[in-house]
C-alpha cells in the first residue's frame, strides 16, 4: 500500500521530513478472502484466532499497546505482555526491518508469538504468567500501557520514546507485578547506511528493563523469566505464498551474549538449498534477536547459593514447533536450561527449519515485597558482524545512562515543500531552527543539511549495500557468494541515496535535476554536525539526523502526523 500525490499535489504537512508508512494496515492484513499461506491461516482468514483474542481480553482486562517505531527496528507490545503480533495476521510491528511493513524492502523479517514467560517456584509448585502463546494470555492480568518521549520538551532532543507496559499474574495472596520499561532513538550515527551499523549508530535496537515484582504475600523460591520467539524469516522477499518460516536457524553468539535467529537459505522454497558451507552461521541475510545486558547473579538450586560463573547468566534454548512446552515446569526448566543436567543449547545449532527460541535469565529467590530488574535488548542486523555492533550499541547506551551522543534536530517541511518546478525539476524546501549548542559539547555544532531520496527505479540488489570490504563475511567466499533474493525497487523506507553534496547551514532549499517522467520520489533533509569532543562520550564524529523519524502517540503504528507519501512525477 502507497499513498500518491498526482502532478503539482502538496504534500501533506509533516514534522521531521519523513515519517514511514503507516496507513491503517491492520484491517486489510486479516480480512476475511485472503489468499496467504500461513501458520494459522485458515483460522485467521475466519478470525477465529483474532475472536479467541478478543473473547480473552474482554474476561480478563483490556488488550492495550506500545510502539516503537521512531528507528530502523519496529516493534510493538501490548499490556499482557506479548511481543509483536499474536495473531500472526502482520497486524502489530514485531522485529519489522528496517522498519517499514510488507511491500518495502525490510520485506518478511518478521516475528510471531513472541513474549515472556516468567515462572514463580514455590516447592513443588510452579506458577507463570506466561505470554507469546497461541492465545493472548496464559496466567496474565492486563495492566496499563503508556509511551511518549522521555525528554518531552527539550529542544535539542526529546529522545529516547519511551514506553511503559504493565500486567501482574496471581500468586499466593496477591500478584507477582512486572513493569517493562523500554527505549528506542533514531539516531543513526554518521550517515544513513541502511544495513551498516556503525558504532554510533543508535536506531537497531530497542532496550528493555523489566522488574518482577513479588506482593504475593510470602517468598518466592526462584522466579525466572525467559524472552520467547517465534520468528519467521524472510530475506529480499515480499511474498506470503511461500513457505519463508520453514527455514529459519537459530545461533548465539559468546562474544555478545546474543540469541538470534536468521533465514536459512533461498526463501523461494521451502526446503533447505541455501547451498554454501557456513559453518560459523556468518550468513549476511538479517538477523533478528535478544541481547543480554544486565541482571543480578542467578543462584544454583542444586545449591541454593548466588553463582560466580558469568556463562550461567543466561539460557540459550531453542526448539521446533511440535516441541513447544506444555506446562509451566517444562518452560521454568527451558527459562534455566543452562542449570539442567543437559545444559542449554548454545554451540549446539539446529538445522533451517521452522525455529522457536528463547533467552532465559534466572532463576532468583525473591523475598516478599522486593523486586529484581532485567535488562535486555531486542535487535537486528544484517550479517553477524551489524548484529553483534547492535547488541555492542545497546550495552553502551545502557552503560551511558541512555546519554547518548546526540545529532542535531531533523528539519521540518510545510505542505508546500516539494513541487515541480517550471523547467521540470522538482524542488525540496525545508524550514529549520538553529538548534544551539550541543547539550554533550556546550558548543554549537551545527555544520549542515544532506539531501535524501529514495525511488521506485531503477531497482537495487542486496549486494548494492553489503558487497564492500567492510561488510564481507570472508569465511562465505566473500563478494563470490551470490546474495539470495531478486532486484528490489527501493520504497518509502528506503534504500535512500544521497542526492546532494553537503550544503551549508543557511540553505533551505534543493533542486533534484535528475528526475524521471512517471517516476515515484521520496525525500528527507537531514541535518549534521562537526566532530567534537564531550566529557561523557570522548571523541565523537560528525553525526547526522534519521530519516524516518517516525514517532509513537497514535493509533496508526506510533506517529503523530502519518506519513510523507510518494511524489509521483507526470512532468
Amino acid at each position: 500500500m502507497q499513498i500518491e500525490i498526482k502532478k503539482r499535489k502538496k504534500l501533506k504537512n509533516q514534522r521531521l521530513l519523513f515519517l514511514t508508512l503507516v496507513i491503517s494496515l491492520t484491517g486489510s492484513l486479516i480480512a476475511k478472502g485472503n489468499t496467504w499461506t500461513y501458520k494459522d491461516l485458515d483460522r485467521v482468514a475466519k478470525a477465529e484466532l483474532l475472536d479467541e483474542q478478543r473473547v480473552a481480553a474482554k474476561s480478563m482486562g483490556e488488550q492495550t499497546f506500545v510502539y516503537h517505531t521512531n528507528g530502523q527496528l519496529w516493534m510493538g507490545w501490548d499490556s499482557y505482555g506479548n511481543t509483536g503480533d499474536q495473531s500472526c495476521g502482520a497486524s502489530v510491528p514485531g522485529w519489522t526491518y528496517p522498519g517499514g511493513y510488507y511491500g518495502s524492502p525490510s520485506a518478511l523479517n518478521y516475528n510471531c508469538r513472541a513474549g515472556y514467560w516468567i515462572v514463580a517456584k514455590v516447592g513443588a509448585t510452579y506458577t507463570e504468567g506466561s505470554s507469546g502463546d497461541y492465545v493472548l494470555s496464559l496466567g496474565t492480568e492486563a495492566g496499563t500501557t503508556t509511551q511518549g518521549w522521555e525528554n518531552a520538551g527539550n529542544s535539542y532532543s526529546q529522545e529516547p520514546w519511551k514506553s511503559t507496559t504493565t500486567w501482574s499474574f496471581p500468586l499466593g495472596t496477591g500478584n507477582v507485578d512486572i513493569s517493562a520499561v523500554r527505549r528506542s532513538w533514531s539516531y543513526p550515527g554518521t550517515a544513513n547506511e541502511y544495513y551498516r551499523i556503525s558504532e554510533y549508530d543508535y536506531n537497531d535496537f530497542v532496550i528493555e528493563e523489566i522488574t518482577l515484582t513479588n506482593n504475593s504475600g510470602a517468598d518466592i523460591d526462584y522466579i525466572t523469566l525467559a524472552a520467547k520467539a517465534d520468528h519467521d524469516c524472510g530475506w529480499n522477499t515480499e511474498s506470503f505464498t511461500i513457505n519463508f518460516w520453514a527455514d529459519d536457524i537459530v545461533d548465539y553468539d559468546a562474544e555478545t551474549m546474543t540469541t538470534m535467529e536468521l533465514d536459512g537459505d533461498n526463501q523461494g522454497t521451502g526446503g533447505n538449498d541455501f547451498g554454501i558451507d557456513d559453518p560459523d552461521r556468518a550468513y549476511r541475510g538479517v538477523r533478528v534477536g535478544q541481547t543480554f545486558i544486565h541482571t543480578p547473579m542467578p543462584y544454583d538450586p542444586s545449591t541454593g547459593t548466588m553463582s560466580t560463573d558469568s556463562t550461567k547468566l543466561i539460557s540459550h534454548y531453542w526448539w521446533t514447533g511440535d516441541e513447544d512446552p506444555g506446562t509451566p515446569a517444562a518452560r521454568y526448566d527451558i527459562a534455566t536450561a543452562q542449570w539442567g543436567a543437559g545444559g542449554d543449547r548454545r554451540g549446539v545449532n539446529p538445522p533451517p527449519m521452522d525455529m522457536r527460541y528463547s533467552q532465559g535469565y534466572g532463576p532468583w529467590p525473591l523475598a516478599k515485597d522486593s523486586s529484581i530488574t532485567i535488562v535486555d535488548a531486542v535487535l537486528a542486523g544484517a550479517g553477524l558482524k551489524n548484529a553483534q555492533q547492535a547488541a555492542m550499541n545497546a550495552k553502551q547506551a545502557y552503560a551511558w545512562g541512555y546519554n547518548l551522543p546526540k545529532p542535531p534536530p531533523a528539519p521540518t517541511m510545510t505542505s508546500s515543500d516539494v513541487s515541480v518546478n517550471d523547467d521540470g525539476t522538482l524542488q525540496i524546501n525545508w524550514a529549520y531552527s538553529d538548534p544551539g549548542n550541543d547539550p554533550d559539547k556546550g558548543a554549537a555544532d551545527f555544520a549542515g543539511f544532506r539531501v535524501y531520496r529514495s525511488s521506485t527505479s531503477p531497482q537495487v540488489s542486496m549486494s548494492d549495500h553489503l558487497d564492500d570490504p567492510d561488510m564481507l563475511d570472508y569465511d562465505l567466499g566473500g563478494s563470490d557468494i551470490d546474495f539470495p533474493g531478486l532486484p528490489f525497487s527501493p520504497r518509502e523506507m528506503g534504500p535512500f541515496t544521497k542526492i546532494s553534496d553537503d550544503l551549508t547551514t543557511d540553505v533551505r532549499s534543493y533542486k533534484d535535476e535528475n528526475v524521471t517522467f512517471g517516476m515515484s520520489y521520496w525525500y528527507y533533509v537531514a541535518a549534521f554536525d562537526a566532530a567534537g569532543t564531550d566529557a561523557v562520550h570522548g571523541a565523537v564524529p560528525s553525526l547526522e539526523s534519521y530519516s524516518t523519524m517516525c514517532y509513537g502517540g497514535s493509533s496508526a503504528w506510533g506517529t503523530e502526523s502519518g506519513t510523507v507519501p510518494a511524489f509521483d512525477y507526470w512532468g
